[in-house]
Parts: structure tokens; sequence; C-alpha cells
């Protein structure tokens, strides 16, 4: 699903066809799709699609050989993002206060990072080709991750192009997840 495929991306359902013949490849049952919710991978000889499944929060991950469902939320998806390669998905509820990084082949969830403590829209989600996510909103910012998972804890707060966390992280499990959650490491208000 790269320059030879267009996805036509409907309220309830997606189809998806070859652009050569427009013939059609495939019709996807979604959850309640108003925002019309769809990546397809960019990259050359990547075959990868995303889109909200049939049940709330859940996201479709299809590839030319499988497709995986990735229970991403509880409430309803606002806005999905995948990288170039399409290896990694990100995708936000409608509450908009975490994002969330999945593998997409395997569905594992690799990183949640926290946009902010009060409620917005996702108006969009985007990797960059070298680690990094930026997630905007409706409370006129930008916010900036990074996606490296080198599986290294960050408590510090001035590490340039780490995400921020609280000083109150090692206590995980104890407290509430918001005081475990990861920052951004920038945000930048438009």
């Amino acid at each position: 699903m790269n320059k030879e495929t267009i996805a036509v991306v409907l309220e309830d359902r997606i189809y998806v066809y070859e652009f050569s013949n427009l013939k059609i490849r495939d019709a996807i049952e979604t959850f309640k799709n108003t925002e019309g919710l769809c990546c397809l991978s960019s990259a050359k000889d990547t075959n990868v699609l995303i889109c909200p499944d049939k049940t709330q929060g859940a996201i479709r991950v299809a590839s030319q050989d499988s497709t995986t469902t990735i229970q991403a939320h509880d409430g309803a998806l606002a806005c999905l993002g995948l990288t170039i390669d399409g290896k990694k998905v990100a995708s936000a509820s409608e509450k908009g206060t975490l994002v969330r990084v999945f593998q997409s082949d395997t569905g594992s969830k690799l990183q949640e990072v926290r946009r902010g403590a009060d409620p917005a829209k996702i108006y969009s989600i985007a990797f960059s080709s070298n680690d990094l996510l930026a997630v905007s909103s409706d409370k006129g910012t930008v916010h900036v991750f990074s996606t490296d998972n080198s599986g290294e804890e960050i408590k510090t707060i001035d590490d340039s192009g780490k995400n921020k966390t609280s000083y109150f992280g090692f206590m995980k499990g104890v407290l509430p997840t918001y005081f475990s959650s990861e920052w951004s490491f920038a945000q930048y208000k438009f």
C-alpha cells in the first residue's frame, strides 16, 4: 500500500484499490470513523495500512502478509500516525492526553507518552525519519517526543533530545500512572 494503492475512507468502512487498474483489493469494516482515520506506509516495498478496527479504541494493521488488531485505547480513536516504513504505529484517543506507540507487526506497546493533563483534540501525529514523534492539538501546541527505545530510564529534565519524566517515576506502580509518564522534550506554541 504505497504509490500503487488508493484508500477511500467512509464513515464505517475503507475500500482499498490498486491504482494501476482501480480493482478493489480490500473492503475493511471499521468502527464509526467520522475523522477519516487511515494511514498508508509510503516507503518503497512496504505494504502497511492502519485504520480503526471494528471495536472502539482498536487499531487494525493490515500488511501484505497479515492483519493484526491492537487494542490501543478504551475510548474512540482520535488520531493515528505511521512511520514511513510502517514499523511503528502511534495513536491518541478522544481524551487526547496520552499517545501510545506500538510495533505494527506484533502489536506490542513500545511507549506511552503524555501530551498533557487536560483533555485536548489531537489534530496530527507524525513520525520523523530520526525517531521523533510530533503531536499537535487544539491547545495551540506541538509536542515533540523521542521514540528511541533504548530501554534506558530517563530521570533528568535537561537532557537534550530525551523525554522528560517525573521525579516520582521511581515509584511506578505505587503512584498513579501520571507520575511515571514520559513528557515531551520540546514544546512549540503556535
